[in-house]
């Protein structure tokens, strides 16, 4: 396509986006892949029902009719099209073509971008933020077999491609590992995967611990060969596992490669010859090393002549177990080998089967020569640059290395001759000359006291098998791949299998393991707060990383109960292992936790990673509401079920309490029950910056309250002070666990945060140490901190911090307030409920009191609580009936009940960049990658508006569209379901609660577009004409968003025009190919609102269209929004997609806002309120000074 333009020295001319018509006899090509068929539109007023007529007893087939268009599509035989096109009724005949979503893999890890490029990468391995391009055939023809220890076929990135084989060796069938999960993620995943179409098969030959025996590992080969057979598809082992040599092993492999199935393995991670090891030395596989993100050989990785190609292997982000979309980062030569078998995978189905020897060679030839570094022994070699495979893909850039000399292996005597030319590469390997038979072949590892027997081919097993029978000896398994078995034998039976004149070889049965070399799980991946409780010195690193040492006895708090009094904990969360338990909730909330607040603290007070105290129980009352706040009398009430709750246990307790507000007694009054009665109380201080003495509970002097430090051992600047906080502990950039999913983790700052340290510390001296009195433990913990070492201090002169157990104290005595006149009603500073908390004598009677006065009615009222833990009661009391218990002789105290809240620091503060830069008058700074930005809204938030995603469907259920999204039907297939994730993306960054601009509007799913993320222009058509109908019948301000586009097509074009014309806001993607977006459709429909995109830096995207058509720019590069999978799932985006779909969310919150204006004034309205001249990379002269970027969704009421 040819594009002609013509500047003068200011402005630039362009022919207006809407094409003159051509005649009408005339076709319309599509510019790009078509359907075969033709759409047909009719002049305004003419009835379809005469020109339909002409298809009829003919070889043509209507496929849809448009009232939107006044038109049809289908497929025509040439007479028929010829008539059409002849028909005075007609007004335009054009191609249907095939439209795309305006993404590409632009989240690939390095590994899959490193076989697309030609050249080194630059950028960081630890990102997903490359690209990936590779042939739609994607190794769909082909199956790969995982031998390692299982798959989480339940990840989102296998798409239910992921099926679990058989399990050998006694172990579970799963994957408690996470290294086979890695592997086949790295293999077939939809995002981190070479074969993105390949089924994957998990065949279990490794324990959990990632290592299992030959004989297991022999069998599930034998599995696999047949299963292969029984399927007959192209096959592809890949086998991340490796040991000492054995000959039992290599000969599997040979029986698989002559079956014609391809074997990949690992060189292994010794930094050694690979030669000595199996299953690396077996000659018919393809053996595959590490390399780096620099082009290095990876220094653990094992080199030698039997090493055919190098594939990255360090820091390498595929698939993890735990939930349906963890992922991890992990290196060895296991991570290599999986590039490589998915890469087979995915030649097979772009270029046809074939042998495996032959599909070396073809790696071989493909690959680029002479780039790798750290080669051990490599001479002189300049070898052929690999071509392209196809019409799309650079994929093969693998990095080949092999030995000069000659390899004598003494045990096994194979020689491997390699002969290089200046050009060429040739490698000639030998089999192996087997060793006597007599002989035992010894493992070098670990043996499970086995021996595997192998016979020659053809002889009968039965026969030989039938040595063992009367003996001691024990057949564990028979193996048909080698025509063998293994078992535990008698000396007598061994000799006599030794000698047997049909077995060809006698082995050690021995213990192989992943080839994972830089993954070691212990508590080394800690948060840096309870690091810093085992550390007598300050920390070095990053507070975001969770790579910190945390020391703890292996007592853990396992004797104690902790009570989290906040909003609920998510106890099924991984990180409770079980011990965390639901107790009861007060205030008439959700029995779950729907903000996180309390699942975070409980994490860090018992959690198994991110916790103190990780073998103690744990208990959630909820006495806050999701939102984080919640009344006086609930605090109350559900400190009583704990005092009730730890009486009727007998435990060690203790109590965490991360909430505060204005000064009450009668919450001081509970918390003095409690330790009176043994229970441990820990507070936050508070997060106002402020002395803490005029607050509660931080005020309570038998409580411990705790204000919050940094990683650099400050006093956090947001936490309160003064001589009622005991001790301060880590408080600002927590991670722990969160909810949504069971390994979903949050990094949030606050006292709330530094409170379950301690609270967790208490449960852990408890069972180390024993129990003592409340103030007894204060005590301790003063004695234990270190002392000094804490900055930014108010007016504090004896500060400490704990020698093993950060903790900074301050050792003036608490002061406690006056108590108040009993006469007086406590005033609340802060939010009141309307009701009154009434706390009575020590021994006086509550319905004495109330028989007295006339408030004895309130008892019956829904809002009458009696609390027993501060001898009183609370509601909702008239005049007369509150003047009475003011002055009633039994009445300790009066006091209003007011709402606290939660001591976090978490507004709509863990915003994408995106949204955050629509209420900014300026570029925001941080990190695109990051949850951490500010986004400014008005509560209306677009909930009196519809937005159409016309997509590949949406996913309805995702948690962050709060019920608001329902499925429209489908015009590409039968199920509405989004199984790309493109249409959920931008539904959530426009609508989305968390992710979204309008967080109140409904939102419509209109699948258009396939999974694969194209769809023909009738049926894109056919969903905009559904839209016409249904917001015809809602009479909601509505607004379609278009994040698709492809060639110029008039009929498209007068689609958008059509809904405009009816009210209907149509916003549309400027496209993703550094083009004048002026001939593609529907970007250069004119009513349309068409959208470029920046990037957080507001520069242009280098990929974003520009032109005259554009209209605006938005946010476009690194999105965070929902994804597919779970309704938890997000995922990370680029394009102009992501940029439409923030202006679509902006009209919809704009039309809620202000009142909805006729499609033209709003765009108008858009451009009027947009910030000008701020935009780099502009294509110039292109724009007008107004149409630049317009995101600041109207300053009066967003800009902060």
């Amino acid at each position: 396509m040819r594009f002609t333009s013509t500047f003068a020295t200011l402005a630039l001319f362009i022919v207006s986006a809407m094409a003159a018509v051509a005649p009408m006899h005339t076709i319309e090509r599509y510019q790009g892949e078509v359907t075969g068929r033709h759409i047909i539109t009719l002049k305004e007023g003419v009835s379809r029902a005469d020109v339909l007529g002409l298809a009829k007893g003919t070889k043509s087939e209507i496929t849809a009719e448009f009232d939107i268009i006044n038109g049809f599509s289908g497929h025509f035989d040439e007479e028929t099209l010829n008539k059409l096109r002849a028909h005075p009724d007609v007004a335009l005949v054009a191609e249907d073509g095939i439209m795309h979503t305006m993404t590409t893999q632009t989240n690939a890890p390095w590994g899959l971008s490193r076989l697309s490029s030609s050249s080194r990468l630059s950028g960081s391995d630890s990102s997903l933020t490359f690209s990936y391009t590779y042939d739609a055939s994607a190794g769909s023809c082909a199956d790969v077999y995982i031998v390692d220890t299982g798959i989480n076929t339940s990840h989102t990135t296998f798409g239910g491609r992921a099926r679990w084989g058989a399990t050998f060796g006694n172990y579970a069938s799963a994957d408690g590992n996470g290294h086979g999960t890695h592997c086949a993620g790295t293999a077939v995943g939809s995002q981190y995967g070479v074969a993105k179409g390949a089924n994957v098969y998990a065949v279990k030959v490794l324990s959990d611990a990632g290592s299992g025996a030959i004989s297991d590992i022999v069998n599930g080969l034998n599995w696999v060969l047949n299963n292969v057979r029984s399927t007959g598809r192209p096959s592809v082992v890949s086998m991340s596992l490796g040991g000492g040599a054995t000959s039992t092993l290599d000969s599997a492999v040979a029986t698989l490669t002559n079956a014609g199935i391809h074997v990949a393995v690992a060189a292994g991670n010794s930094n050694t010859d690979a030669g000595s090891t199996s299953p690396a030395r077996a000659p018919s596989a393809v053996t595959v090393g590490a390399s780096t993100f620099a082009d290095a050989r990876a220094s653990f990785s094992n080199y030698g002549s039997v090493v055919d190609v190098f594939a990255p292997g360090q820091n390498v982000i595929s698939s993890w177990i735990g939930s349906t979309t963890a992922t991890n980062s992990i290196s060895g030569t296991s991570m290599a080998t999986p590039h490589i078998a998915g890469l087979i995978a995915y030649l097979i189905c772009l270029q046809g089967n074939v042998s495996p020897s032959a599909m070396e060679t073809k790696i071989k030839n493909l690959s680029l020569k002479g780039v790798l570094s750290g080669i051990r022994n490599i001479g002189n070699r300049q070898l052929p640059r690999s071509q392209c495979l196809g019409l799309f893909l650079c994929i093969s850039y693998i990095v080949i290395s092999c030995i000069l000399g000659t390899l004598i292996n003494s045990k096994v005597k194979m020689r491997f001759t390699n002969t290089f030319t200046r050009l060429t590469l040739c490698i000639v390997t030998c089999v192996a000359s087997v060793a006597p038979m007599h002989t035992v072949e010894r493992y070098q590892g670990e043996v499970t006291g086995r021996h595997i027997i192998t016979l020659k081919q053809g002889v009968s097993r039965a026969n030989v098998l039938a040595l063992a029978k009367g003996t001691n000896s024990q057949i564990y398994t028979e193996l048909d791949i080698i025509n063998g078995f293994s078992g535990h034998f008698d000396e007598e039976t061994l000799d006599k299998l030794r000698g047997h004149p049909d077995v060809t070889l006698v082995a050690e049965d021995g213990i192989m393991h992943t080839m994972d070399s830089l993954y070691q799980v212990i508590q080394t991946d800690a948060p840096w707060g309870i690091a810093r409780l085992s550390s007598k010195t300050r920390l070095t690193g990053n507070p975001a990383d969770l790579n910190f040492t945390y020391i703890y006895d292996s007592s853990a708090g396992g004797c104690a109960d902790i009570y989290i009094v906040d909003t609920g904990i998510y106890t099924g969360h991984n990180d409770f292992g079980g011990r965390a338990r639901w107790g009861p909730v007060f205030g008439s909330y959700p029995n779950a936790d729907g903000s996180g607040h309390g699942t975070h603290c409980a994490g860090t007070a018992g959690g198994t990673r991110y916790g103190v105290a990780k073998l103690a129980t744990i208990y959630a009352v909820k006495v806050l509401s999701d939102a984080g706040s919640g009344a006086i009398t609930d605090i109350v009430s559900g400190l009583n079920w704990v005092l009730s709750n730890a009486r009727s246990t007998g435990r060690p307790s203790v109590v965490s309490m991360s909430l505060g507000g204005g000064a009450t007694t009668a919450l001081d009054n509970a918390v003095a029950t409690l330790t009176s009665a043994g229970i441990h109380v820990a507070v936050a201080a508070g997060n106002s910056n402020i002395d803490a003495g005029s607050t509660s509970p931080a005020r309570a002097p038998s409580a411990v309250t705790v204000g919050a430090s940094t990683f650099t051992d400050a006093r956090a600047s947001f936490s309160n002070y003064g001589s009622v906080v005991d001790v301060f502990a880590p408080g600002q950039d927590i991670t722990s666990s969160w909810i949504g999913t069971t390994t979903a983790t949050n990094s949030i700052s606050g006292t709330s945060m530094a409170t379950p340290h301690i609270a967790g510390l208490i449960a852990y001296l408890i069972c180390l140490q024993g129990n003592i009195s409340p103030s007894a433990m204060e005590t301790k913990i003063k004695n234990l901190s270190l002392k000094g070492v804490l900055s930014g201090l108010h007016d504090m002169s004896h500060v400490s911090i704990n020698s093993f157990v950060l903790i900074s104290a301050l050792w003036a005595s608490p002061i406690t307030s006056a108590a108040p006149n009993l006469r007086t009603i406590e005033r609340f500073r802060g939010e009141t409920t309307g009701r009154h908390i009434i706390t009575l004598k020590e021994g006086a009677s509550i319905s004495d009191v109330l028989h007295s006065v006339s408030a004895e009615g309130a008892r019956s009222a829904h809002d009458f609580t009696e609390h027993g833990i501060i001898n009183g009661f609370s509601g909702s009391f008239d005049d007369e009936s509150l003047a009475q218990l003011r002055s009633h002789p039994d009445v300790a105290s009066v006091a209003e009940d007011g709402i606290m809240h939660a001591m976090s620091l978490v507004t709509q503060t863990n915003a994408p960049w995106g949204i955050a830069r629509l209420s900014s008058n300026g570029p925001v700074s941080g990190s695109a990658s990051s949850l951490t930005f500010t986004y400014t809204y008005d509560s209306s938030a677009g909930g009196c508006a519809d937005v159409y995603v016309v997509d590949t469907g949406v996913y309805t259920g995702h948690s962050d569209f709060g019920g608001r999204a329902r499925n429209g039907p489908s015009f590409a297939s039968n199920s509405t379901a989004d199984g790309n994730g493109h249409g959920t993306h931008i539904a959530a960054t426009a609508v989305g609660t968390q992710f979204g601009v309008a967080k109140l509007a409904n939102v419509y799913g209109v699948k258009v577009l396939s999974d694969a993320g194209s769809g023909s222009v009738a049926n894109i058509v056919n969903g905009l004409n559904w839209v016409l109908t249904n917001s015809r019948s809602t009479g909601r301000p509505s607004v379609v968003l278009m994040a698709l586009g492809g060639g110029a097509s008039t009929a498209l074009d007068n689609a958008v025009a059509t809904l405009t014309a009816a009210g209907v806001h149509v916003v549309v993607v400027a496209g993703n190919s550094n083009i004048d977006a002026g001939s593609t459709s529907p970007a250069r429909a004119p009513s349309a609102i068409t959208v470029g995109g920046i990037t957080i830096t507001d520069q242009r995207m280098s990929t974003s269209n520009y032109g005259s058509v554009v209209d605006l720019f938005a946010p476009g590069a690194n999105i965070i929004s929902a994804w597919i999978g779970s309704q938890t799932s997000i995922n990370s985006l680029s394009g102009t997609s992501m940029a439409a779909a923030h202006v679509a969310g902006l009209v919809a919150y704009c039309a809620c806002l202000d009142g909805n204006l006729s499609p033209a004034a709003m765009e108008a309205k858009l451009k009027n309120l947009a910030i000008k001249g701020r935009i780099t990379g502009i294509r110039k002269p292109t724009y007008s000074s107004y149409v630049i970027f317009c995101t600041n969704q109207a300053q009066k009421h967003l800009a902060p």
